[in-house]
């Protein structure tokens, strides 16, 4: 299986220069700066934004607003398609086929990796031989087809010291396990060309990074500056999103699903949800009424005031930040307050907050359950809801928790882009 760990060390590596971040140039340079290839990519410049703040409440709003400054960043203004993702999944086939054929070079530094010029013919019958690995084994076709094991397209993803083989076939299968269970999805929602322009699903956590990753040395080899994609911090993307209050828009509850004209029902297919109710339960639009009753092109609908499409609804988006990042800002709270009444010498609220702070409990008084309980610790955050959430979610200060594994019709996710400068290596 050393062709599963091999295959990230072609041409387009650019780690023989050393990286270190640096702060974005003004706003007014940073338009003629980004190259061809980030041209799907806005600005958002640096500014103070309040994070976690959001009308209404679920089971797991155990969190509380904050002030953040957020450092200026370029973010892709669409979700990633499937047609940008199986750009990857094909990079990945045709790294192990070079590999598996023996298209290895070593570069100057020693280092070995796949050599992109050398193109591989399919059809000679020795390389048919060589090939074979990469297809299902006999008892495992189905009808004697010959088709690809893509359980074999791995990534190496580096996490710090550590390398990762990540798998990263999408699960087709995820349209099978939402409420509708679409076995026409399944097959053709990746595969179709009709879909091509549609948000890429069943796409776990892991799987997101090691696409940024390849995309971080994909625009590198190309651009004289040096850039670092990566999923969007949970601030970033609340960032991007903008506001929820929009003008004249203070009738209905969700004041972001509102047109300008006045009344309840005169309700604006502005995003990709699912049915809305209004204050009393009742459903005021089905599902499908923004004109989708699964995911939509990626640019669909009107764009945010930032110039994104779809950052709410129509799938909800990966973060880089764990749930764990909330209950900790939380637990810092409690121990700074528990501080200060040992300070007064408060003794019955001291108790209190010792315990509070034994069972690692959310500062919400309603919920006082710790992240193990919760089943939270070791999760992701998610925002943006999706064409199966309610409005609530579509709310930016919203958090949504998944376990990094999960695969999910419902999920997809957009990257972030930050310019690096390149320091000489003596």
């Amino acid at each position: 299986m050393l062709f599963i760990l091999l295959f990230i060390t072609s041409e387009l590596n650019v780690f023989s220069q050393t990286w270190t971040y640096n702060k974005l140039l003004p706003d007014s340079n940073t338009d003629a700066k980004v190259p061809k290839l980030l041209k799907n990519c806005v600005y958002i410049p640096s500014q103070k934004v309040q994070v976690n703040s959001f009308e209404g409440f679920d089971s797991l709003s155990f969190y509380l607003p904050k002030n953040r400054k957020v450092d200026g960043f370029y973010i892709s203004k669409y979700e990633v398609s499937n047609a940008e993702y199986k750009e990857f999944i094909q990079y990945v086939k045709d790294s192990i086929a070079r590999e598996l054929v023996g298209y290895i070079k070593q570069d100057i530094y020693g280092h070995y990796r796949v050599d992109f010029k050398r193109k591989v013919d399919f059809e000679s019958p020795n390389t048919k031989e060589k090939l074979d690995a990469m297809f299902l084994s006999p008892d495992k076709r189905i009808f004697g087809r010959k088709e690809y094991d893509v359980s074999k397209f791995c990534y190496a993803l580096t996490i710090g010291d550590s390398i990762f083989s990540v798998p990263i076939y999408p699960d087709t299968l995820c349209w099978m396990h939402n409420i509708y269970g679409s076995t026409e999805l399944a097959i053709h929602y990746l595969k179709d060309n009709r879909f091509s322009n549609y948000p890429v699903v069943g796409i776990n956590y892991w799987q997101s990074l090691a696409y940024c990753d390849w995309k971080t040395r994909k625009i590198n080899a190309a651009a004289e500056d040096i850039y670092f994609i990566n999923l969007p911090t949970a601030a970033e993307w609340e960032t991007a999103a903008g506001s929820d209050i929009y003008k004249n828009s203070n009738i209905n509850k969700y004041p972001f699903l509102k047109s300008e004209m006045p009344g309840l029902r005169e309700l604006t297919p502005a995003y990709n949800c699912f049915s809305i109710s209004d204050e009393y339960g009742f459903t005021i639009r089905q599902a499908g009424f923004d004109g989708f009753y699964y995911t939509a092109p990626v640019d669909s609908y009107k764009p945010e005031i930032s110039g994104v499409y779809n950052i709410r609804g129509n799938v909800a988006e990966w973060t880089l930040d764990t749930a764990m990042v909330l209950f900790n800002s939380e637990i810092n709270k409690r121990a700074k307050f528990l501080q200060e009444m040992i300070q007064r010498n408060d003794t019955f609220n001291i108790q209190q907050e010792n315990t509070f702070l034994k069972l690692y409990r959310p500062s919400d008084v309603f919920f006082r359950l710790s992240a193990d309980t919760l089943g939270l610790k070791g999760s992701m955050i998610v925002k943006g809801g999706s064409w199966n959430d309610s409005p609530f979610y579509l709310q930016r200060g919203v958090n949504q928790f998944y376990r990094p594994e999960t695969q999910s019709s419902t999920i997809g996710f957009r990257y972030v882009v930050h310019r690096m400068k390149q320091e000489k290596i003596p």
